[in-house]
């Protein structure tokens, strides 16, 4: 279940020569919002590992729309234009191959959790403008900037200071005294307490060939294999 709707959806996995095929139907991750710091990005991403996590990775539409929802909710008072480091980022080398806008959003922009930036309509206008000779980029998410525009992002020196916001998979402990939301894909409700509320599929079944050959059930966390990048999946709704 995935906003009101009803998909069923295979994760295929090449391991050891076997092909597994898992039931993804969920996935889910939790977040600590941390608005009275002002970290360098690399330091909020420290922060994050060091309490099980790492900065947010927003890879799907319904992700980003909930963590945007989220920061409305907050006035930070480390930063009065509300900006937020993410897990976004890229070296200065790679951007610089573009030239066009398009080309530059499009560009190798990569999530903490190893994916490639796919969501390219969240820029803000002009945006990105690699201004500065840095190393690298890092990509802030701003609350409402410009006005009336909600969860859009602008890229950033990475050694200026911001709140920040952490993910946490499934499963991990979270090493922080904040309390945790959680947003799951699968669930009807928009906000969760833990992603205990979600029951996360573990069945696997292997297959050498064309035909079935065994069931078996392995202590699968669903949420980080969906990020791993050997998977290919199919959906039909």
């Amino acid at each position: 279940m995935e906003m009101g709707l009803t998909r069923a959806l295979l994760c295929i996995l090449l391991l050891q020569g076997k092909l597994w095929l898992i039931s993804c139907l969920a996935h889910c991750s939790c977040y600590t919002f941390h608005d009275t710091n002002r970290n360098r990005w690399a330091e909020s991403n420290q922060d994050c590992e060091t309490r099980n996590g790492t900065l947010v990775s927003m890879e799907t539409e319904d992700e980003w729309n909930f963590i945007t929802s989220e920061i409305q909710k907050i006035n930070s008072t480390a930063n009065i234009n509300n900006d937020w480091f993410i897990g976004l980022s890229i070296a200065r080398k790679e951007l610089e191959k573009y030239n066009s806008l398009e080309d530059k959003r499009k560009a190798g922009w990569s999530w903490t959790s190893g994916q490639k930036l796919t969501i390219n309509s969240k820029w803000q206008r002009n945006e990105p403008n690699n201004r500065g000779r840095y190393d690298d980029y890092c990509v802030v998410i701003s609350k409402n900037w410009p006005k009336g525009k909600y969860g859009f992002i602008k890229d950033v020196n990475c050694f200026f200071q911001h709140p920040y916001i952490c993910e946490y998979d499934a499963g991990n402990k979270v090493n922080t005294s904040l309390n945790p939301v959680c947003w799951s894909n699968s669930s009807s409700k928009i906000r969760l307490t833990s992603c205990t509320e979600v029951n996360i599929p573990t069945t696997v079944i292997t297959t050498t060939t064309s035909k079935i050959d065994a069931t078996t059930t392995l202590p699968v966390q669903v949420y980080s294999i969906e990020r791993t990048t050997a998977i290919t999946t199919t959906q039909s709704k």
